[in-house]
């Protein structure tokens, strides 16, 4: 992590530990600036200091992205780390859950997914008995007997070492058990007032700015609640409501602009690492006062990628297209035919360069309806 990373979490850390009010941090995150990785590393510091929290975002991709890398993270660290350790994390502490339909749990994210280990138990203590479920018992739990028993004989050993000065110390620090972190979208969050558990004490709101305030009530008013952490960026994707009147009155403002107008403080990241410098330029310019730094990976020669024969292209082009616009009843929109022929000579050559490269992931996105006049051609 860059020291801007490092600074906006230790900044939300020491707040927390020192401030015992409650409060709104803000941590504001420019396009290309790795905010998955902010996310779930200040996710993973709050397990480890024994922060029960709630990560909620507007997305199922974006909520699954984000536990798939705490998960990792905290298999990484219990490979260096004694059970005995105060800063041991559990994967038992982490739980996602959502609804089945639209929440994508693929192999990576299963063993924190509420319905998954539901249904393991459901299978250890079947009709037929535990006994016959021996062995997926034992990979659910993980060997977590003989783990139970050298942390208490550790913990005996302390007791007698340190006497009554660690057992205060314990009482302080809290039970392991205690400590947890419960993933889901911000809608799926109601389901929560429903279950009897001890109070949450932060609240970790991902991709802010796209939460109508409306929505993000729904988790800031879970019982127990201390602290409230808003990543995002107004000016990227943004709360949106279907209903003019509704925008009008200001309903699809989202939380995070509105304290950003109020005058309260961010803690910035400056360092993008996915676009092209001539790109994150013209953001700079128009967005972001030329607050954005671009890293050193993408500034390097080997960055730029030339899959457009013609010298009009660089790392950005605008083409203006001239042509007629067409009505059809079958389309919400009008449509522009030579548009379509347009985009379907630049994909098609964009292919033929993206074949050359096929160690790469590449994406394109198709952003007008007219696009899908040319599937037949690709």
């Amino acid at each position: 992590m860059n020291e801007s990373k490092k600074k906006s979490v230790l900044a939300c850390l020491n707040k927390m530990q020192c401030n015992p009010k409650s409060q709104v941090e803000l941590i504001w995150v420019p396009p290309g600036i790795g905010k998955t990785k902010t996310v779930s590393v200040l996710l993973f510091a709050l397990l480890r200091v024994k922060y029960r929290t709630f990560s909620c975002a507007p997305t199922n991709i974006a909520i699954t992205k984000v536990a798939a890398r705490v998960l990792k993270l905290v298999i990484e660290a219990n490979k260096t780390c004694s059970v005995a350790d105060d800063q041991f994390c559990s994967v038992g502490d982490i739980l996602l859950f959502g609804s089945n339909e639209s929440l994508i749990v693929d192999s990576e994210t299963e063993e924190i997914f509420l319905d998954y280990r539901v249904k393991r138990l459901r299978e250890c203590f079947g009709p037929l008995g535990w006994r016959h479920r021996f062995t997926p018992m034992i990979t659910f739990l993980e060997d977590c007997v003989s783990q139970y028993r050298i942390f208490w004989e550790n913990e005996a050993i302390k007791r007698r070492t340190h006497g009554s000065e660690h057992e205060n110390r314990r009482k302080e620090s809290g039970s392991e058990t205690d400590s947890s972190l419960l993933v889901c979208s911000e809608c799926s969050s109601y389901k929560l007032y429903k279950v009897k558990m001890k109070p949450l004490s932060v609240l970790v709101i991902d991709e802010a700015a796209q939460l109508k305030e409306c929505e993000s009530t729904i988790p800031l008013q879970l019982p127990g609640l201390a602290h409230s952490i808003l990543i995002g960026d107004e000016w990227q994707l943004q709360a949106t409501v279907q209903s003019n009147v509704s925008n009008e009155a200001g309903f699809g403002r989202s939380l995070f602009p509105r304290l950003t107008t109020l005058g309260h403080s961010k803690h910035p990241l400056d360092i993008q690492y996915r676009m092209h410098p001539l790109i994150s330029c013209l953001l700079n310019a128009c967005f972001y006062n030329n607050n954005i730094l671009d890293a050193a990976d993408v500034k390097h020669k080997s960055y730029e990628r030339h899959y457009l024969p013609w010298p009009m292209f660089g790392p950005f082009s605008f083409i203006n297209v001239c042509g007629r616009e067409e009505e059809d009843g079958s389309w919400c929109s009008h449509k522009n035919m030579v548009e379509v022929a347009v985009l379907e000579r630049l994909v098609q050559t964009l292919f033929k360069g993206l074949k050359k490269e096929a160690q790469h992931w590449h994406n394109i996105s198709l952003c007008f309806s007219g696009c899908c006049n040319s599937e037949e051609t690709w």
